[in-house]
């Protein structure tokens, strides 16, 4: 999976499990991306180099500002 397809999907199941407040924190994205990354193991199939998958995914949060 492409790293832009992973970013676009995984966005739309963490705006499902984040909780509907006017301000997220990053412990609730941190929870969140611990919750989607258990459960749904195959959007984390994306070349991301020696990256930390978590600093990709709370860039990709904060780029949205859902977190």
């Amino acid at each position: 999976m492409k790293k832009a397809e992973a970013e676009h999907l995984i966005l739309a199941e963490l705006r499902e499990r984040l909780p509907e407040t006017a301000r997220r924190g990053a412990a609730e994205g941190m929870l969140a991306y611990q919750s989607l990354k258990r459960d749904r193991p195959d959007l984390f199939r994306f070349k991301h180099g020696a990256s930390d998958e978590w600093q990709i995914v709370s860039g990709w949060l904060r780029k949205h500002r859902l977190a």
